[in-house]
């Protein structure tokens, strides 16, 4: 999974790179899976329009050695593929 961020609407940063076979946990954050040693990671990445958004994943990885949270908007096609990939770690 890569996370870009677009600058002026013309130009992608890379933020972030990872293997989803590398989750920890896949889960929305209004879930019950979404408990306090989650909510407490230092490395966030908030890759979403809005934290209050009824749609906002988030995964637990590690990044250079470090526990990283990342939030995120998927669509309904991105939930079924993870789903299949990596269904003990996906929670819908």
């Amino acid at each position: 999974m890569d996370v870009d961020r677009i600058v002026a609407e013309s130009r992608r940063k890379r933020l972030l790179s990872v293997d989803c076979k590398n989750f920890e946990i896949v889960a929305k954050v209004s879930s019950d899976k979404y408990s306090d040693e989650y909510k407490k990671i230092p490395n966030k990445v908030e890759a979403v329009s809005s934290m209050t958004s009824p749609d906002v994943y988030f995964a637990v990885f590690e990044n250079g050695g470090k526990r990283t949270i990342l939030y995120f908007e998927p669509d309904e096609k991105m939930v079924e593929a993870m789903w299949k990939y990596i269904p003990r770690k996906f929670f819908k």
